[in-house]
């Protein structure tokens, strides 16, 4: 996993990663020896499927709620009053954080909102389908106030589906962080990078940080997790905040 996607796993999650690869073998009917015999020879799609079985890809609306609150009181205020705004949710899972960014800039910026195009990227296209189809079951919703439900609809028992005010803010594709080129070709005006960095080593998450600040337009934010594995990392941003940096 490290030397072909980067990603890295602590001893203490052996037994977590051991369950996902043999349900993965299981299920290609594959020993674990084959599996990685064919992902040595460089079987792109079997490399893609390990890394998705290998990540968990749990998030939850409007998780760390202190984190868009800092959104409110000090990113958006901060961006330009024209022109269309850029947002990416790095590592989007299912879509949840990408919603919860839209429906944020829609509590504070009124129509003003719809200058937002919000990325939300990941390294498993089932996750990306989830995110794209904006379905979820009620549990969760819970927790939410009545105002951010309303950016729900129940369209059958139990399952609500984010309305379309809030989706068409929203773009879902599938992509690595750990890839050799990153295919942006304009900047962005606030990365979120929260719950990922923890899969990869010191060395590739210090090029991943880096690259966001090269992705990032001048006066632009990376917000990150209260809990992201930065102390030590020597970078270009400027810290503000817990978990929230600045690009000069």
């Amino acid at each position: 996993m490290e030397r072909h996607c980067g990603m890295r796993f602590e001893k203490g999650q052996g037994a977590f990663f051991e369950m996902r690869v043999r349900k993965l073998c299981q299920a290609r009917t594959l020993s674990p020896a084959e599996l990685l015999a064919r992902v040595d020879r460089g079987d792109p799609e079997l490399t893609l499927r390990l890394a998705e079985a290998a990540s968990t890809g749990y998030t939850e609306l409007f998780r760390e709620d202190e984190m868009f609150g800092s959104l409110e009181r000090l990113v958006l205020p901060s961006l330009p009053a024209e022109g269309p705004l850029r947002l990416w949710s790095a590592a989007s899972a299912t879509g949840e954080e990408v919603y919860s960014l839209a429906i944020c800039a829609r509590e504070s910026l009124g129509a003003d909102a719809s200058r937002i195009n919000i990325l939300g990227t990941d390294i498993n296209d089932r996750s990306i389908g989830t995110a794209e189809r904006g379905l979820y079951d009620a549990e969760r919703l819970a927790g939410m106030t009545a105002a951010r439900r309303a950016y729900f609809e129940e369209i059958f028992p139990g399952k609500f589906r984010v309305r379309e005010a809030v989706r068409r803010l929203c773009t879902f594709r599938r992509f690595n962080l750990t890839q050799s080129d990153w295919p942006f070709e304009r900047r962005f005006h606030v990365i979120f990078l929260r719950n990922v960095l923890y899969y990869f080593d010191e060395k590739v998450r210090a090029q991943v940080v880096e690259r966001c600040y090269d992705a990032t337009l001048p006066g632009g934010w990376l917000v990150m997790s209260y809990t992201e594995p930065t102390l030590g990392l020597e970078t270009r941003w400027r810290p503000c905040e817990p978990a929230l940096l600045r690009k000069a």
